[in-house]
Parts: structure tokens; sequence; C-alpha cells
């Protein structure tokens, strides 16, 4: 055959590109045809194929997404790689996420997680279906307000060891704060008490709770694309491969410790999984419903106590921020109870200013920014707008608690937002509606983290003035109100210091 003409080559390369042209523009007509449906909700338009992937949130997410939705509305539509996404900024979030659970209460799926890795019985990805149903009535009935309240003392101990740490150590309060919350959700998950700092089980359940998180949160490109599973070779499958391996220690080490006490041990027997495994009879469970509870456990831990450290760290630097707010907090503390003990339980109905400050600390932390993806089961319309089965929906906590439609100077702290509400406003301005999650998704432990996280709070400002650290020269060191980007809403390190507020402190804690 001979070889082309310089003419027929020319003609050639131009044939190809007027069809690159014309395939690139039909593309691109395509695209900005379906994006300008008006039964789709607003939102940047992206790109063809990719859609608009170069347009999802950065490091700073939930203040990102808000930012989409002061551009776009309240719903903001997005579509990454043909998936669509609906970020939820405002009361849609409860009208979709919360009213309509049954059509938005399954989850996407996470392949790197459930696939991959060995964690398909995480509860918080498990798809909405009987196996979850079933694992969220086992959870009802061991985490319900009247059931936790059982609790009460080992909170009540594990917060007062804290408190006595951090009068020793004040420096380290992050460390005595984990430490504590550790304790906590060891002993009611599985009866077990924490006494050192390098607990094994401890150390085990936060190596699950950051590759679980990892797993979940990664954006893995097999999440994507399930087909890639199939190119050998890929960084992704060794990773994996190292999570999966390590998943029966993470899993099964401190359930068999669970297990091994479970006949001998109070606390074991008063444990979730006490209360779900033992039997008044003293008939077995089936294996189904054992393996269950063990894979509850393992949910709740690592969220249980990365959620507390974080609330706490957001509390003590808005105290150390507003030393005004603190003085308003020990002058309700000293009139309830005086200076003769530390607060208890009872306490909590006669301290109405504490419970501002609470509310507006969940609030402005905002400790879980983001809902977890919820996906919706079928065909929905909301408003004038067509959400297709499929769609994930993403409930943007942190923007809602930031609203200035809902609250005024949101980005301030100021527990006085709460006072003087009629009961129609309290209920509607109250975080803990959002900061928990929504819908048959919400967290089943925010009676649990109510207790717990409230008792600390009301601890450290009976015990303690939380102010600013001073340098070598006797210089105020600056706080600044930062947060590390991720699910949970860390503070980043700052220095404060904690002062005794009284000579009988030692004596109240029990160091006399």
């Amino acid at each position: 055959m001979a070889p082309f003409s310089v003419p027929e080559a020319t003609q050639l390369a131009f044939t190809i590109t007027k069809a690159a042209f014309t395939a690139t523009a039909l593309l691109w007509a395509v695209h900005f045809a379906r994006r300008q449906s008006k039964t789709r909700p607003p939102g940047p338009v992206g790109l063809p194929l990719v859609g608009n992937v170069f347009d999802l949130p950065g490091s700073r997410e939930a203040e990102n997404i808000a930012a989409l939705g002061d551009k776009y509305g309240d719903i903001v539509f997005l579509e990454v790689f043909g998936q669509p996404i609906v970020m939820l900024n405002s009361q849609a979030a409860l009208d979709l996420l919360d009213k309509r659970g049954s059509l938005y209460s399954d989850r996407p799926h996470m392949a790197m997680a459930a696939d991959f890795s060995g964690m398909a019985d995480l509860t918080p990805i498990m798809h909405y279906g009987e196996k979850f149903q079933f694992g969220r009535r086992l959870m009802n009935q061991a985490l319900s307000a009247r059931a936790v309240s059982k609790w009460e003392g080992g909170i009540e101990q594990e917060s007062h060891g804290m408190l006595r740490d951090i009068f020793r150590a004040p420096k380290d309060f992050v460390a005595h704060l984990n430490r504590m919350a550790g304790s906590i959700v060891m002993m009611s998950m599985y009866g077990h008490r924490v006494v050192e700092e390098d607990d094994p089980y401890v150390e085990l359940a936060i190596e699950f709770m950051e590759a679980s998180t990892t797993a979940i949160t990664g954006r893995w490109v097999v999440d994507f694309f399930p087909f890639i599973k199939y190119i050998p070779g890929l960084a992704f499958k060794k990773q994996a491969e190292a999570w999966k391996a390590r998943v029966p220690e993470w899993v099964d080490r401190a359930f068999d410790g669970f297990k091994a006490n479970m006949a001998t041990s109070n606390d074991a027997k008063n444990s979730l999984c006490g209360s779900l495994l033992i039997r008044e009879d003293g008939s077995s469970v089936d294996p189904e419903t054992e393996n269950r509870v063990k894979w509850i456990a393992t949910s709740g831990f690592g969220a249980g106590l990365d959620t507390m450290v974080a609330c706490l760290s957001q509390f003590i630097m808005a105290m150390a921020l507003h030393p005004e707010i603190q003085v308003n907090v020990q002058k309700e503390l000293d009139s309830v109870i005086g200076r003769g003990r530390l607060p208890t339980f009872a306490d909590r109905e006669s301290l109405p200013y504490m419970e501002c400050v609470f509310k507006e600390c969940m609030r402005w932390g905002t400790p879980a920014p983001l809902s977890v993806p919820h996906r919706l089961i079928k065909t929905d319309v909301y408003g004038d707008y067509v959400l297709t089965e499929g769609t994930i929906c993403i409930g943007n906590i942190w923007g809602i608690l930031h609203d200035e439609r809902l609250y005024k100077d949101a980005h301030l702290f100021l527990p006085s937002r709460f006072e003087n509400l009629s009961k129609e406003d309290a209920k509607r301005l109250d975080p803990t509606n959002y900061v928990y999650g929504f819908g048959r998704r919400r967290c089943p432990g925010n009676h649990f983290a109510h207790f717990a996280v409230w008792f600390s709070m009301v601890g450290l400002l009976s015990a303690f003035n939380i102010a600013h650290e001073v340098d070598e020269n006797g210089k105020k060191i600056e706080i600044k109100a930062e947060f590390e980007p991720g699910a949970i809403r860390h503070t980043k390190p700052f220095q404060c210091k904690f002062i005794p507020r009284h000579d009988r402190v030692p004596d109240l804690l029990g160091l006399n």
C-alpha cells in the first residue's frame, strides 16, 4: 500500500481534529444542557465526564460547602464521574434526612472499606436493610436515655480521675482527656476500666479508628471506579491488605476480654455488650447476634472517644478565650452547689446557664462538621427539584450551626443566645438537633455523649479557672481558635493553664 501523500495526510489530520472538536463540543453541550435542567438543584457547572471533581471541597470542607450554599442556595448540586451529590446547608437537611428518613437512610457503597479492608460490618457504612435495622434495634435498647443512666457512677469516677490528672500535670491535659474518654467508652462498651495511658485495648481501638476513618473518608479511586479492582499492583490494595490483616485483633481482642469477665465482673454485666448478650436465664444468644454486638461495640468506641475529646478540647479553648463566661458559670455553680462538693448529675436541671454553655460549645465547636453521606433509595421530589435514585446527600452540620439566619453573630461564642427562648425557638435552635447526625442514621450514642461531656465540662469549671498560659517573661500566650481538618473537628494544639479555684480543690479531688 502506498504511503499517504502530503495533501492526504493533511486532510486526515484535519478530519481527526474536526471530529475531536465536534465530540468535545457535543460533550460540553450535553453536559451544559443537563446542568441547566430546571429539575436539578443549582450548582457549579463542572466539566464533561469528570463533572465537579475540581469543585469538591478541600481541607476546610464544611466551610467551603457553606460558601457554595451562599452562592447557589441551600441545596447545592454536584456531579462527580456521573455520581450525583447534593450538599444540604439548611432546614433541607432535616426535611430530607430526618422527616423522609425511610428514603434517605442508605449509605453509598464504600468499596475500599467494605470490600477490601474487611470492615463491611461497621455500623456507619452498612447499607440500610434488615441487618442494619437489627443492629439499630440492639443499639437503641442499650443506649436509650434511661439505659445509659446506669453508667453515671462510672462516668463520675473517670471524670474525677481526669480532674486529678490535670491537677498534677496540667500541661498534658489533652493526654488526660484521651485517657478519660478511652476509659469511659471502654467501660460502657466492654466493662473494661483503663488504668494506664498505654492501655493495649485503647491503643488497638485508636489504631482501628484511624484506619477505618481513612478507609471511609479517603476518597479512594476504587470507590468511584469499581472496575479498577481488576488492575493488579495498585497501591490501594496493599494498604487494604495491611488493614484487613489487623481487623481480627482490632475487633476481637477487647470483645474476648469482655467474654472472659462477663460471668464475674459487674462492670462487664452493665456494659453495652453485657446488656445485649447476658440473659437472665443464662442462655446464650445466637452467633449472628453476638457478631452484631461485637461490631456495634467496635463502631461505638472510635466515634465516642474521638468526639468526646474534640468537644472537651473545644470547651477548654472557649473558656480560656472567654473568662467572663467562666465567671458567670462559676457564680451559678457556687450558688447552687457551693464549694463543699463537686457537681453530680442530679444538679443538671438547677444549672440553666451551664446548659446554655454546653449547647453553645456544641454549636460553635461542631465536633462532627459533616454528616456521613446518606444515599437516596428511590427518586424523590423536594420543592421544585427532582433528586434521582442513588443521589448522595450530605448534611453540612457546621453550615447549619453557623447560619446567620438561625444564629446571629454565629462566629461568636455566645451562650446567652439560648437564654429566655420560647419553647418553639428553644426546640428549633437546639444544636443537638444537628450535631449527632440525621434521621435513622443519627448517632445512637447521643444520650451517652450528653451525659459524659456535660459532666466533664461542669467538673472542670468547678475545680479550675482555665486561663491563657504565659511565657518566661510573663507575657500572655495568645490562643487562636483554629481547628484541624478532618471528619472530627479537633482543635489545633494550644496552651492554657488550669488554676485550682480554691484551697479545698485537692480535698474534693481526693488528693489529700
